[in-house]
């Protein structure tokens, strides 16, 4: 049986899985078609045409002796190499990147999957990756503001995830940091209406992660926005939050890092909520053991009290699929 051997791992998936696999993380902007040819596999090339070539010309050689298992190379624009490299280009990242995508998601050594983060080493890359922040920002705001009240905000969670108001733009300041405990951005929330402000010119990291994998955490609950998280906090639950509910493949990446054992899901009772959660079923790791809470239709953590949030029901996630198809 070939396979990829990529250091210490070896990848026994078929890479006819691992392209399918591929197809959902880029949500069908690469690999438009995977099709069997001969003795190997022809896809649509992810480099050239912006991957969305209309025929197939990329050929995936895993059954032809004459070339390395898993080599690609396209007809049409030339680009060839190895399999590492050719999902690279799919996730529009490093070959290093690729490396441990692959890794988390299908590596073996000594016959275990090995998907600790400090193992991995694993820090999600972004754009304008040395742009942080310095924390001396923060001193220019103010500690406390009615509105956190009014927010189900402590002062203690506030001064914990150092949450500030800002006068001048009449807000709070939520810090958001990164994986290695940096300053990435601050985002906004108006206290005279519900107006959310962030920098869409970066990427979202999984709110307060670096938190959780400081203390080596192994649960936590997942919500959509920063409010509902430090409302969780406020009631003793570890929370994170993903942005809202269209979470991406690089926030997916980083709970499949995460050496988490057991996720909550607490997306608001919505249809786009019930969407974000289905995606992160469909593309969370095995090992990871998830449960549903399930909120009321069109409310979220923090319409509630924390007695009636103690009081949701909770599904497994194979209950829910069920319930859901």
């Amino acid at each position: 049986m070939k396979q990829l051997v990529i250091g210490e791992y070896v990848i026994t998936t078929p890479i006819k899985d691992i392209l399918y696999e591929l197809k959902a993380v880029c949500n069908g902007t690469k690999l438009k078609e995977i099709r069997p040819k001969g003795v190997n596999i022809q896809v649509t090339c992810p480099f050239h045409a912006d991957g969305k070539e209309s025929n197939p010309s990329c050929g995936i050689y895993v059954g032809d002796k004459s070339a390395e298992y898993g080599t690609f190379n396209c007809f049409t624009c030339g680009k060839h190499g190895s399999f590492v490299y050719f999902v690279a280009l799919c996730l529009e990242n490093t070959i290093e990147y690729a490396e441990k995508w692959l890794i988390a998601h299908y590596g073996v050594r000594n016959t275990e999957i090995d998907t600790r983060l400090n193992d991995l080493d694993f820090t999600l890359p972004s754009k304008n990756q040395t742009e942080y922040l310095d924390e001396s920002i923060l001193d220019k705001f103010q500690s406390y503001h009615p509105y956190m009240d009014t927010r189900k905000l402590s002062k203690a969670v506030c001064n914990k995830f150092k949450v500030k108001y800002d006068p001048v733009s009449e807000s709070l300041v939520f810090p958001v940091w990164e994986l290695n405990g940096k300053l990435w951005m601050l985002t906004r929330r108006s206290v005279k209406n519900k107006t959310f402000i962030i920098d869409k010119e970066k990427e979202k990291p999984v709110y307060l992660m670096n938190y959780i994998l400081e203390r080596n955490l192994d649960e936590v609950t997942v919500c959509e926005s920063q409010i509902n998280a430090l409302t969780l906090w406020g009631w003793g639950v570890p929370a994170v939050a993903t942005f809202g509910c269209n979470i991406t493949s690089k926030q997916i990446d980083v709970f499949n890092h995460s050496g988490l054992r057991h996720v909550y899901m607490a997306y608001d009772g919505d249809r786009a909520g019930k969407k974000g959660i289905a995606k992160f079923l469909r593309n969370i790791r095995p090992g990871i053991m998830v449960d549903i809470i399930c909120l009321p239709p069109g409310r979220d953590v923090n319409d509630l009290t924390e007695e009636e949030f103690n009081s949701l029901p909770i599904m497994s996630s194979s209950e829910w699929l069920s319930q859901k198809g």
